[in-house]
């Protein structure tokens, strides 16, 4: 209870200015992307850092902060998977090479190469299909795109929500106690269940309104498990790397939440997912 003041003044912030640059579009939500992948990039640098592993973290920043800039310019997956794809190669090949010259035999080079692609995909790449998420629909109606991506940030946030509140309250048996001691099996299951009444809501109330790629409750609340699951493994998948690093939270960046890295670490699953789930509805007969 000692940081509710500090994560609700955070929210309070951070929330209604997101959603207008999501509702903005364009460049506005390419930077907030860019930015958040750019932050995010950093303190997972960071976190192999504290493991020993010296990544070309400059370079990776870089390149996990154009790749969202690249999607604002590139809007429909093809164009942007093309150019991603020689991205990474690009920095895969410059990074090997620089480890031949900076880091040799002995500087763990492997690591150091590994770390700074990884970094790049597993943030920059995926907070780009925000973009491609927000351009799907008819581009004159903003709303349209605006609930496309706020979709997986809803459910996600009810899911994170649902497993804090019955977790702590009536959880008992751990899921994952080496990974994060303060999940519980009860807490994740109630978590999974918020997340599918939360996407069938946004179904039935927001998303069966747009053209083409809209999804009644029934379509929506099946997403909302699979949103749900993948949101949950993208969470301790970081808590598995602040363990490995041996820290709390990626960084002191947001009062009372921890780093850029902790409060994405399910989007950074869920956003890429949605666009393919929604994708694929809209191609059912």
């Amino acid at each position: 209870m000692a940081g509710l003041g500090p994560r609700l003044t955070v929210a309070a912030i951070g929330i209604p200015l997101a959603a207008a640059l999501i509702y903005l579009g364009g460049w506005y939500l390419g930077v907030l992307m860019a930015a958040a992948s750019g932050l995010s990039a950093m303190e997972y640098y960071g976190l192999a850092r504290a493991r020993g592993i010296e990544a070309f973290s400059g370079l990776g920043i870089a390149f996990a902060v154009a790749i969202p800039l690249a999607a604002t310019l590139h809007d429909n997956y093809h164009d942007l998977a093309l150019l991603a794809f020689g991205a990474v190669l690009f920095l895969f090949l410059i990074t090997a090479g620089m480890a031949v010259f900076t880091r040799g035999a002995e500087g763990r080079p492997l690591e150091a190469v590994s770390v700074t692609v990884t970094g790049v995909v597993y943030t920059g790449f995926t907070l780009a299909f925000a973009s491609l998420l927000r351009s799907l629909p008819d581009a004159a109606i903003a709303w349209h795109g605006t609930a496309l991506v706020i979709f997986p940030l809803w459910v996600t946030w009810w899911g994170d929500t649902g497993a804090f509140f019955f977790g702590s309250r009536w959880g008992k048996t751990k899921l994952q106690e080496a990974v994060s001691p303060g999940k519980t099996r009860f807490g994740a299951v109630a978590g999974l269940a918020c997340s599918v009444v939360a996407a069938g809501l946004a179904g039935g109330f927001v998303l069966q309104f747009i053209p083409e790629y809209g999804v009644g409750w029934g379509m929506a609340a099946a997403m909302g498990v699979i949103i749900g699951v993948v949101g949950q493994i993208g969470d301790l998948a970081e808590s598995a790397l602040k363990r490995g690093a041996g820290v709390k939270d990626s960084s002191t960046l947001l009062p009372g939440h921890g780093g850029a890295l902790d409060r994405l670490d399910a989007v950074f699953f869920t956003v890429p997912l949605t666009y393919v789930l929604i994708i694929l509805a809209a191609a059912l007969p």
